[in-house]
């Protein structure tokens, strides 16, 4: 059977005249940035709760979801 002599490439990324990008980096750094900023943010509200349940149990939740989110991508990454 003859092989496809032309390929098809999938642009995966933007190119300007002095970078090119791969798309899945950028919603890579984007996603890390968004989800240190939000555990940056837990992290000084619960600072700041001074040990008070009512104050800190949401900003636990949060913490524990995020983590929760980015460990099982880690485990989910590691498997392929």
């Amino acid at each position: 059977m003859e092989e496809n002599k032309y390929e098809i490439k999938e642009q995966r990324g933007w190119k300007s005249c002095c970078f090119e990008l791969d798309s899945h980096m950028v919603a890579y750094v984007g996603q890390f940035v968004f989800s240190m900023s939000v555990l940056g943010f837990c992290s000084v509200m619960l600072i700041k709760a001074d040990g008070s349940c009512e104050q800190s149990s949401s900003y636990i939740n949060i913490i524990s979801f995020m983590m929760g989110k980015i460990l099982s991508t880690v485990m989910t990454s590691s498997d392929k």
